[in-house]
């Protein structure tokens, strides 16, 4: 159900950082054009002043990915001001050949305002080939949980799921507001609103329902706390509680024979996995690594695996699903360079996931590619 996404929920800086900032450090692993084959989807800004956004899409099936990005979609501004970008990028599993994209309008250097404008846009795919962008947000989406500019992750999200059987529906919001619509069309009813100024939601992520249920139900995770709640309306108080009040995190999902989630503390060793929805109950897996990650992601390598980048470079550790504890990396620590972006998928025909990394500071900069052999990391 669910394809790979990164999101973290960080307070953005106030000043635009300029051309060293062309992209934000997220990245979307999904098998875009339907070949079987994940590929690699990246978003940022055209340049500054950043009239134009762009989405860059390399294509999966062979490695290493092609250095250059094999498509790129460029989305208008909706006002006519400066310091435009993509922030979410999604791709739906209840209808094929989209992709849904969120782009906001900054508010221009100095100005007081926090807010900024958005809209969402629906990016069809013919083959390998995108149409132009569709807006569909009928009213003015005012992200007011965030302002600035930085390649950091926004917390505002955009997720999917089916309010009855055959019914799909999304959801777009930030911290204080969702609104919900029909899956690509346009997205007007609010959902849900309600100021949660020390508990910014992280992710919502649609799980299939239980038995005898005909709605799927919604994982609601906050920088604070995670719950299944069933579809709309959302109770904000039916989390359970993962960790202290005010906590950032990052959070990381993948379907890998069903629904994994892991939420990772800020500078912290210690990681938590939910996984097993099928019940209002969460089954968790505690986790602790050496070091503190700075990136991470879930993949298919030797079961359920676990990729992070810290300080000591690129680390892999395996079967995750198999006990709690301190984990050692069954392959790694290798060095990154000046790679800070992670990517794991289906990218080519080997049995196992690749792991891509690169440096997230401009589309240019070519994923470097690993593969894990006889327990160790080696390039594709």
């Amino acid at each position: 159900m669910l394809a790979l996404a990164l999101t973290a929920c960080l307070d953005e800086p106030a000043n635009p950082p300029g051309h060293g900032y062309e992209m934000r450090d997220q990245v979307l692993v999904t098998d875009v054009d339907g070949d079987g084959f994940d590929d690699l989807v990246t978003w940022g800004h055209a340049g500054d002043p950043r009239v134009d956004s762009q989405v860059f899409v390399r294509w999966g099936g062979h490695v290493p990915l092609n250095p250059d990005p094999d498509q790129v979609v460029t989305i208008p501004a909706k006002v006519s001001r400066p310091y435009h970008e993509t922030v979410v990028v999604m791709q739906p599993t209840l209808i094929a050949h989209v992709l849904f994209a969120l782009s906001c309008d900054g508010n221009g250097p100095g100005d007081p305002q926090p807010s900024r404008i958005c809209q969402l846009w629906r990016l069809p795919i013919t083959g390998r080939t995108f149409g132009d962008p569709v807006g569909l947000l009928q009213d003015d989406f005012n992200a007011s949980g965030f302002g600035g500019y930085t390649r950091n992750p926004a917390p505002v999200f955009v997720a999917e799921y089916e309010k009855t059987l055959g019914d799909p529906r999304m959801i777009v919001g930030d911290h204080d507001r969702l609104l919900e619509g029909p899956l690509g069309g346009t997205i007007a009813d609010v959902m849900f609103t309600a100021p949660m100024p020390f508990e910014k939601p992280m992710d919502i992520i649609s799980v299939p329902p239980p038995a005898g249920m005909m709605q799927e139900e919604l994982l609601f995770v906050t920088s604070a706390h995670a719950g299944i709640v069933a579809s709309p309306p959302i109770d904000a108080g039916s989390g359970v509680a993962l960790f202290d009040m005010g906590d950032p995190m990052t959070v990381v999902t993948r379907d890998i024979g069903g629904p994994w989630v892991v939420a990772a503390p800020a500078n912290s060793t210690d990681l938590t996995f939910l996984h097993e929805f099928n019940t209002f109950e969460l089954a968790r897996t505690e986790v602790r690594v050496p070091m503190p990650p700075q990136q991470l992601a879930l993949g298919n390598i030797g079961g359920v695996s676990l990729v992070d980048i810290d300080p000591t470079g690129l680390s892999v550790y395996e079967n995750l699903d198999g006990g709690t504890g301190t984990f050692a990396a069954v392959a790694g620590p290798i060095e990154t360079e000046s790679e800070t972006v992670l990517a794991v998928g289906h990218f080519d025909t080997s049995s196992n996931d690749s792991i891509m990394v690169y440096d997230g500071t401009e589309q240019s900069h070519a994923p470097r590619c690993f593969h894990v052999v006889s327990g160790a990391l080696s390039g594709c």
